[in-house]
């Protein structure tokens, strides 16, 4: 009996190791992904948890990601659906759910109007006002699907919001992103207890004392940082010019950068 068990332990053990050797290798395999200025979302809206939301990738996947947009909401380009589309391509599950229930920041409105306006806006539209039941309600949904682990990644407010997330929803998030997050302080450093990857633009915060933070805690190798200094915020949002070469190109660079933390600490296999 003890014979078996020792050739039980030690054949687990080699699956292990294999499965382990076979993901180093998909990342190592990953192609830097291709942006364009003019692009067709590839998934469909569907009504999920209350609200419109954006699918693509492997509809059979039992891990999600979860993508939280900027400010201007579900429709202002094709931008981030495309980088969604990209990642589902890995066996990913994405969604986007329209958290702003069709009224975002509008486009027309910037600059802002009014101080007043737009911290009305925010206010709104915060985790604490909004987000965070209807994440809730999301996960609920995605787990009545047999869904069993979450990713999110978020964009300027999506990036605050992907913050909260990895405290408040951890048990089922096990990873995130920012894509240069608005309003990113390091006591939201001290809260996250998930591995996380920081990508601020040329003019957002330097981050480099809130992923320490989130090494100590968690980690080394817990958080990822990169400082894009030649572009600025917004460059891989709903918004950004990716006609222009240069930030397209940090763009691509960021989602990869992604990619591969995806690949080390959620891989989709």
């Amino acid at each position: 009996m003890a014979f078996l068990i020792k050739l039980t332990i030690t054949l687990l053990a080699g699956i292990v190791f294999l499965l382990q050797k076979s993901s180093a290798a998909e990342c190592s395999n990953w192609e830097k992904p291709v942006l364009t200025a003019d692009y067709t979302p590839q998934g469909n809206v569907v009504f999920s948890a209350g609200m419109d939301t954006y699918e693509t990738g492997n509809s059979s996947s039992t891990k999600v990601l979860i993508a939280v947009y900027d400010i201007y909401g579900f429709n202002p380009g094709p931008n981030i659906m495309q980088i969604c589309d990209r990642l589902g391509e890995y066996g990913y599950r994405v969604v986007m759910p329209d958290f702003f229930h069709g009224e975002p920041w509008r486009r027309e409105h910037y600059p802002y109007p009014t101080d007043d306006e737009f911290r009305n806006f925010v206010k709104a539209t915060s985790w604490n006002e909004s987000v965070r039941e209807d994440l809730g309600l999301v996960l609920q949904e995605y787990k009545r699907q047999n869904v069993t682990e979450f990713g999110i990644f978020g964009f300027c407010f999506g990036g605050k919001i992907t913050a909260h997330a990895l405290d408040t929803y951890s048990s089922d998030i096990k990873v995130g992103a920012q894509f240069h997050p608005a309003g990113a302080d390091v006591y939201d450093a001290t809260r996250i207890k998930r591995p996380a990857i920081l990508l601020p633009g040329a003019n957002d915060p330097d981050m480099t004392d809130y992923c320490n933070i989130i090494n100590i805690l968690l980690g080394q190798g817990s958080c990822v940082y990169h400082h894009f200094t030649d572009v600025n915020h917004g460059f891989s949002g709903g918004t950004a010019n990716w006609a222009n070469d240069t930030i397209r190109t940090r763009a691509e660079e960021a989602v990869g950068m992604f990619e591969q933390f995806l690949c080390d600490k959620f891989p989709a296999i």
